[in-house]
This record gives structure tokens, C-alpha cells and sequence, in this order.
């Protein structure tokens, strides 16, 4: 499992650490109305294979703030799309050009902040609205669309959209579960594997190109605490302690979360 050569890019670890942009206090637990790369049908109009964001669901005027310290590069309305939106892009430390983006749309109204504009991390920068194109169309559609681009990733299928859930940073990024289980993983999460997942190899590099370490049993192993995240594409990988593992690996979960309360190894 997990076992065919992919193009060989083994992906440098460094990443950008998101804070919570949402504060939704009329809803709890948070409420993803879509994630990640659902809808196919819908998005390849858009020349997309699906949502290239996460929407989550609120009361108009619930506040958003900025997800990482950035500069605004695009702002305004579009009414066939994303409604009143800002784009903010990125620089992680030691860096002399932008390597992400972050988008919030469907605000209430426009943002206060101006182009060109700095902004600090949950820094506030609009309100939870509908406009733009939601469904169901009218105040029920109210949701804030987040998307996160990586620049250097603008080639991948969703011209550089990544799935943003395994980059918030654990302490504000809660898991949305059912069950005692949930399909995204943060730092420090406690994992499985999945309900059918017979064996998992454990390597050496977030790739699976990275050299076998160990092939872990389902029947034998024990729970895992989350020490590293790595996204690429559509593929999650996580580390515990020098084990590397592929949590998310072409759409298929091969891990799980499991509550937060049980002990790790």
C-alpha cells in the first residue's frame, strides 16, 4: 500500500502556519457546508476537478480575520463568483517573494482594508455575508469561502489551490468530528488507521519515494501523536517521531483521527 513511485519530488518541509479565520459564535462546532475538492461536475466549468477552498457556514456578520501576516493584492466585488472578496499574499520568514495567497469571499460588505494595504495575522477584515454566488442563493447560502494557493504549486490540477485544513496551526483550528472521528489531522491530533486500512508503510520522507522503514499492521499497531504535517497536492503526510506516513494519498484516507483523549505512543 502506498507503494507505486510517483514523479519522484520529494517536497521540502517548510510550510505556511494558519490561524482560525473564522469566528462564528452562532454556530458551534464549526459547520463545513463544502470542502476540499467536492462537486467535480459543478467546478469544471471553472476548469477546475472540484471546490478549490473550504466553505464554512455562520450568521451574517460573524467576523473573519486574516489567516497569516500578508499584504493585500486583489479586493472588490464579483457578483458571479466569490461576492465582496480579499486576497492577501504571503511570505514566510526569510523569504523576498511571495509564496502563498489566501482568499476569503462572500463578506457581508467590503473590507475595510485598502490594495496594497499590511496586514497582521487575525487581523479582523470583514464579515460573514452572501453575496456573490452561494447556494441556496439568499441569506441561507451565508458562508465564508477560505482558499489557500501555494505559488510555487500553480501547475498542480487546481492551478495552485491546496487543501488549506492540515495548515491551520493546532490551538485554532478545531476538528470538525462525528462520531469520535474526523477526517483532518493538526499537530498534536492523535491518529489511526482507517477502518479497512490492512497495513500502512512507515518511511522515511513525507514521499513514497522515501525509503520503508517498517510496514505497519492494522491489527497490531498503536495510536499516533501528530509531530509534522506535510501537504502536497492532494496528499497528506504525517510524522511521528521519525516515521513518516501517508494520512491522505491520492483522495483516499488511509488514517484517521481518533479522540483526542486516548494516549499516544
Amino acid at each position: 500500500m502506498i507503494a507505486s513511485s510517483n514523479s519522484g519530488f520529494l517536497p521540502t518541509l517548510s510550510s505556511i502556519a494558519l490561524s482560525w479565520p473564522l469566528d462564528n459564535k452562532g454556530l458551534k462546532p464549526l459547520v463545513f457546508t463544502q470542502l476540499f475538492g467536492e462537486n467535480p461536475g459543478f467546478y469544471s466549468q471553472y476548469g477546475l476537478p472540484g471546490h478549490n477552498g473550504v466553505d464554512l457556514a455562520g450568521v451574517i456578520g460573524d467576523r473573519i480575520y486574516a489567516a497569516f501576516d500578508g499584504t493585500v493584492i486583489a479586493l472588490g466585488f464579483d457578483p458571479k463568483g466569490y461576492g465582496n472578496y480579499i486576497t492577501l499574499a504571503h511570505k514566510l520568514a526569510g523569504e523576498q517573494v511571495y509564496s502563498y495567497k489566501t482568499l476569503y469571499g462572500h463578506m457581508d460588505k467590503p473590507t475595510p482594508f485598502s490594495l496594497y494595504s499590511r496586514v497582521n495575522s487575525e487581523d479582523f477584515i470583514g464579515n460573514l455575508g452572501w453575496t456573490g454566488n452561494v447556494f441556496p442563493a439568499g441569506p441561507t447560502g451565508a458562508h465564508l469561502h477560505f482558499g489557500l494557493r501555494n505559488l510555487s504549486r500553480l501547475s498542480n490540477i487546481y492551478k495552485g489551490w491546496i487543501d488549506p485544513m492540515p495548515f491551520f496551526k493546532a490551538q485554532t483550528s478545531p476538528l470538525q468530528v462525528e462520531n469520535g472521528v474526523s477526517s483532518y489531522v493538526t499537530v498534536g491530533s492523535i491518529v489511526s488507521l482507517a477502518s479497512g486500512i490492512s497495513y500502512l508503510n512507515m518511511r522515511s520522507a513525507p514521499s513514497v519515494t522515501g525509503s520503508t522503514i517498517y510496514s505497519l499492521m492494522y491489527a497490531m499497531h498503536p495510536p499516533f501523536k501528530v509531530d509534522e504535517i506535510y501537504n502536497v497536492d492532494q496528499s497528506i503526510w504525517v510524522r511521528s517521531g521519525i516515521y513518516w506516513m501517508a494520512f491522505k494519498y491520492n483522495g483516499v484516507l488511509y488514517m484517521q483521527v481518533i479522540d483526542e483523549l486516548k494516549s499516544a505512543r
